[in-house]
């Protein structure tokens, strides 16, 4: 008998070899299943290839119901760059109703492979039929999904499903162990008027001082992750000036041509969230936007499913919002950056000094860092998911006001100051419909390559601001006088002075090291 042909093994055949070895009362051997597989199928199988469909590699079959017979092996893509910016141009084009062609594709995937820094001295691969195949066979499942209409989208390791209610998820979990991601930008320097910076760099339009920050918190309040900001300049000036690491002051710095949210970022930020929960399963909530949902199946094409995180997909926003960050995080979170940026403000020209010139982006991520670090309180984060109704199913507590009113009242009345119409919309200057994700225009192609637009050396126009250089001496004489003034205002905070003092110990014992 001559040999059985080999041939390539399609998605939908591994999904019936995985169904009849995990349904099998009596586990057949490797022999037995490619014995049954070369009878219902007329191809061999090697021992290899069996261990490897039935590893968890391929576990996601089992959650797929309907599988394309001819879909094959996804082979993984030789320049992922490219194939992650290609599949985003594809969804947001998609989204705008444009007919993707695939000699679209291909001329997209030339023109984008000349704007990536990575491949600059690489020739210009031919994107010949066989390639634009495989890129289509690697994101056919996801479009399966994709264009399904139910609201909810469940990414669970390599397994990806619709739900109907939330709440069916969420009272798995403790609320501690469930988490939501905001994307919010920020005009660091709007001033109260509602001016805005815009300039222009190769051909795109952009606004001068921006940043773009992922925000992240369970839903009892009582872990509020480290803040990520996306700026133009990745290592501005005013950080290297102050010899400040972005780590130290609790906040992680990342940026690209748009200062804003992408596809490759929001993968490196949840692959970085699922390393920090490792102590037990948790469930994260996110908006649906292409970033997201690309970023996730570049993730489970390139088998680095998330190990701790069951991810959801909420719904676009349309009459409802179902992210708890729109029922007040955000704006008190802002309300208190701007409270310190105008009393910063005040402060320069009392001196005589442009505070549009003297701020810098340092300043701008001291005072972001210190409003979600300190100033949004636990009980106001577990009032606004309650309100945004993915703990339905928990102990109602009662709404709190959704902005802080002092907060609030302190910038109304500064702003008066100087600019009474203003301070009549203070709440427009508090939270700009302009800060919202940006929108892509028609011209797709370029919104998505901007993010490769040259790295500045600064954030934005403004002056060297002089930095002392610390001394531990100095630093040690500093902690003396802040002591003495605790201890001699009414009301001084015992503990606070120990906490000092305590500080005072380790500078010493740095000093002894250093004299060593």
């Amino acid at each position: 008998m001559a040999p059985v042909r080999r041939r390539a093994i399609t998605e939908k055949e591994k999904k019936e070899l995985r169904n009849y070895f995990f349904n099998s009362s009596d586990k057949p051997t490797q022999s037995d299943l490619i014995s049954w597989f070369r009878q219902r199928f007329d191809k061999d199988l090697s021992q290899p290839s069996v261990s490897q469909i039935l590893s968890s590699r391929y576990s996601y079959l089992d959650s797929l119901n309907d599988i394309d017979g001819d879909v094959k092996r996804n082979r993984p893509a030789k320049y992922p760059i490219l194939e992650k910016l290609l599949f985003e141009w594809q969804q947001r084009a998609q989204s705008q109703n444009q007919v993707i062609t695939g000699e679209a594709i291909k001329e997209t995937a030339s023109k984008l492979w000349k704007k990536i820094p990575e491949y600059k001295d690489l020739s210009t691969p031919e994107f010949s039929n066989g390639w634009l195949e495989n890129f289509k066979r690697r994101h056919q499942q996801f479009q399966n999904h994709a264009n399904k209409e139910q609201p909810y989208l469940l990414f669970h390791g390599s397994m990806v499903e619709t739900v109907t209610r939330i709440s069916d998820i969420t009272t798995l979990a403790e609320p501690e162990n469930v988490f939501a991601l905001c994307e919010m930008g920020l005009f660091w320097k709007l001033t109260p008027s509602k001016i805005y910076a815009v300039e222009e760099a190769q051909g795109m339009k952009r606004d001068k001082a921006r940043i773009t920050t992922l925000l992240c918190t369970n839903a009892t309040g009582t872990r509020k992750l480290p803040m990520w900001a996306i700026g133009y300049s990745q290592n501005p000036k005013a950080f290297r000036a102050a010899a400040i690491k972005p780590e130290v002051l609790n906040f992680h710095w990342r940026f690209n041509g748009r200062a804003c949210l992408t596809t490759i970022l929001i993968e490196e930020w949840l692959l970085w969230f699922d390393s920090q929960m490792q102590k037990g399963k948790v469930i994260l909530l996110l908006e649906r936007s292409t970033a997201v949902v690309c970023a996730l199946q570049n993730l489970r094409n390139a088998n680095r499913d998330l190990k701790n995180t069951s991810v959801i997909i909420l719904p676009g926003q349309q009459e409802k919002s179902y992210n708890p960050f729109d029922y007040g995080i955000t704006f008190t979170l802002k309300a208190f950056y701007r409270k310190y940026w105008i009393r910063y403000m005040l402060a320069q020209i009392e001196l005589g000094r442009n505070p549009h010139k003297t701020v810098n982006v340092l300043h701008a991520m001291r005072w972001l860092t210190k409003a979600w670090e300190i100033d949004i309180l636990p009980a106001s984060i577990y009032s606004s998911f309650c309100q945004s109704s993915v703990l339905r199913d928990f102990d109602p507590v009662e709404p709190e006001l959704s902005y802080p009113a002092e907060v609030v009242g302190e910038i109304q009345n500064s702003v008066a100051r100087f600019d009474t119409r203003s301070a009549e919309n203070i709440h427009s200057f508090i939270d700009p419909i302009e800060e919202r994700p940006q929108e892509v225009g028609n011209d797709v192609l370029t919104y998505v390559a901007s993010q490769f637009l040259p790295d500045r050396d600064h954030e934005t126009d403004e002056e060297d601001e002089p930095h002392l250089q610390t001394t531990l001496n100095g630093t040690y004489e500093a902690l003396d006088y802040l002591i003495n003034f605790e201890a001699q205002r009414e009301g001084g905070d015992p503990s606070f002075i120990m906490t000092l003092l305590r500080y005072q110990n380790t500078l010493e014992d740095w000093q002894t090291r250093l004299l060593k």
